[in-house]
């Protein structure tokens, strides 16, 4: 919403499978969350998951959360060759396939038995997914496009991929599918579903024909839950040929496939048999799959670089099944590709790769149980911690947190509990594009913001203005400094520096009259003015001398409004700091104005070059011919 930002798509290229006789790999359209309007789905979803998981509702008991969990739980069924098919069910085109029609009864579905009051909550979030779903707007070369556009009615959108909502309400349909579908997976000991990747594991030896069949009656009762037959599932049977007898079959059904390999790959590991016909696992890697590890003389923190081969050994540890063969075997031996990547990378050394029963120990040594006194002061400790994002380099000398801490030691602020994040700086092609823009706008101004001449009416006695000649001046951080204390008061505004005062003279005069609560400002020239009878604004202007502190550029600050970066709002409290470190008595701000919400509006601009284009700010300069009028060109922030 702050930014009103328009994306264009993006064209996921799915390499790692395999191409078609053109030579062309499948593709993804990615729809970036950025758009303006994804604001309001995003609000929509996390509002019916909160009160989802606030009345504990369980609708991811058929999820599948990660292949890990999934591990755990199938090597403690008992699950062998003779008496078990393994089967993955796949969904076709997943996320645009999940019309809002079946969001809507999925989410109706699982909050089925909470209050009137809640169903009427999740009735409106309901409203802003299907707005945000029925408004996807796209720029692609210069023209804009609506998302599903051929279909008017909104009821048949369907999901993006890439957008805020998109994942965990497809969770929610699967977990919809799966519960009103049982009476097919009657015969299964194990049925779950990840994202579009279903996986079941069927009792007793499934031929390729019984497995069409119960396809084919699935289908049907997916058809009649979501009223149409727009999500489509596939089926693949796991056959090792070395192990099983493939039975003909009579007519090959495109929506059902056989792998016939030793492996059978489903999410990040391998299925496979043992000699002793036991199901185990280990890690897959796709036919085309590069792997790429952050290199370590590039700029990150040694933090980061120890992470990277730690999470490795964790991931491939936990995916791989322990047997009396392998658990003593290092895991380069295991995964050499992985281990050589890591080696190559500079993140490891030979001595530094475990074994897989030490990998598998350190990782059971580093789960500790979460009591809830430990999550309750986690949390407490969460709103109370200050977190630093700054740029990294390795030219400092003194690591940042170091310097944080050692001022903190030295103006002793115990309080100041800090947690420590790291950006990148600008890339070369972000600098070319900045000093580019940057080149755009220097003869380019906001005529909403424009610094205009007085208009003021001078009262008697006073001069042609009352403002110091700053009354037309916007986007500025100002100084108002009492005659009688000389004492400061230190604001911003995105207004006229005029219209922000009056309104400051108006709040010091409902103050004096009626005592009602206002801030700083009114209180300390109320007090000031106590005596008056009549508080107008010339008396008001008398009393006081204003300066500018600081003058923001329209254009970039505009932009900040109503973010927790706002431009204006944090050179404001910038100010005040620095007046409160050094002369903390002349100071007539409180607390709020430092810590206080941003209240700028962000608006659309209305731009202004003050000369051609044709000619370069020298040769208007010696000119002289009269100056041209301002040419308004319509853009957006």
């Amino acid at each position: 919403m702050k930014s009103r930002a328009i994306p264009s798509p993006k064209l996921l290229i799915k390499d790692h499978k395999k191409a078609d006789k053109q030579g062309n790999y499948p593709t993804r359209l990615v729809v970036p969350a950025n758009n303006f309007t994804s604001a309001f789905p995003r609000m929509g979803y996390l509002g019916i998951k909160k009160i989802l998981d606030d009345n504990k509702v369980n609708y991811t008991s058929r999820t599948i959360i990660q292949a890990s969990d999934l591990k755990e739980k199938i090597e403690t069924m008992g699950i062998t060759n003779n008496n078990s098919t393994i089967v993955s069910i796949d969904a076709e085109a997943y996320y645009p396939s999940i019309k809002f029609k079946l969001v809507r009864k999925a989410v109706r579905y699982f909050s089925r038995h909470l209050t009137d009051d809640n169903k009427e909550i999740i009735e409106d979030c309901l409203e802003m997914i299907k707005f945000g779903m029925s408004s996807t707007l796209l720029t692609f070369i210069d023209k804009y496009y609506e998302y599903d556009g051929e279909l008017l009615d909104p009821e048949e959108k369907g999901l993006t991929i890439g957008g805020y909502e998109s994942a965990w309400l497809a969770d929610l349909v699967g977990a919809y599918v799966l519960a009103n579908t049982r009476k097919h997976f009657e015969h299964t000991s194990y049925d779950g579903l990840y994202r579009d990747d279903g996986f079941a594991i069927f009792e007793g030896k499934w031929n390729y024909n019984q497995i069409v069949q119960w396809r084919n009656e699935f289908q049907q009762s997916v058809n009649q839950l979501a009223e149409g037959d727009y999500l489509q599932f596939t089926c693949s049977l796991g056959l090792d040929e070395t192990v099983n007898t493939i039975e003909p079959y009579e007519v090959e059904d495109k929506m059902v496939s056989i792998e016939r390999s030793k492996t059978f790959p489903y999410l990040d590991m391998e299925l496979y048999w043992s000699e002793s016909q036991q199901l185990q696992f280990r890690v897959h890697l796709k036919p085309n799959q590069q792997l790429k590890y952050l290199n370590k003389g590039s700029t990150h923190t040694n933090a980061c670089f120890k992470a990277i081969p730690s999470g490795v050994f964790n991931r491939l540890a936990k995916l791989t099944t322990v047997t009396e063969e392998n658990k003593n075997k290092r895991l380069d031996e295991l995964y050499p590709k992985h281990t050589t990547i890591l080696t190559n990378a500079g993140l490891v050394t030979n001595k530094q790769i475990p074994t897989l029963t030490e990998e598998i120990t350190k990782s059971n040594n580093r789960k500790k149980p979460t009591t809830t006194r430990l999550a309750k002061q986690k949390e407490r400790d969460r709103k109370r911690t200050m977190h630093f994002c700054v740029g990294y380099s390795k030219a400092w000398k003194t690591p940042i947190h170091k310097v944080i801490s050692k001022q903190k030691a030295k103006f002793n602020l115990p309080w100041i509990r800090v947690s420590m994040s790291y950006h990148r700086f600008n890339n070369l092609r972000e600098i070319f594009q900045g000093d580019l823009t940057h080149k755009l706008n220097l003869d380019v101004e906001s005529l909403d913001f424009q610094t205009r001449e007085c208009n003021c009416r001078p009262g008697k006695g006073e001069k042609k203005c009352g403002y110091n000649n700053i009354c037309r001046n916007s986007i500025i951080i100002y100084k108002v400094e009492c005659n009688n204390t000389k004492k400061v008061y230190i604001g911003n505004t995105q207004q006229h520096f005029k219209t922000r005062m009056q309104q400051h003279f108006r709040d010091v005069r409902v103050l004096a009259k009626t005592g009602t609560k206002s801030d700083s400002y009114a209180r300390h020239f109320a007090e000031q003015l106590q005596n008056f009878e009549d508080i107008s604004n010339q008396l008001q202007r008398n009393t006081i001398t204003c300066s500018v502190i600081w003058k923001g550029n329209p254009l970039s600050a505009v932009k900040t409004f109503g973010t927790p970066h706002c431009t204006l709002c944090a050179r404001e409290r910038i100010e005040i700091l620095k007046l409160s470190r050094y002369k903390p008595h002349l100071l007539i701000n409180s607390c709020n104005e430092i810590y206080g919400a941003c209240r700028h509006k962000p608006k659309f601009h209305r731009y202004a070059t003050a000369q051609g284009t044709d000619e370069s700010p020298r040769e208007m300069k010696g000119s002289n011919k009269q100056e041209k009028s301002p040419q308004r060109l319509s853009a957006s922030v």
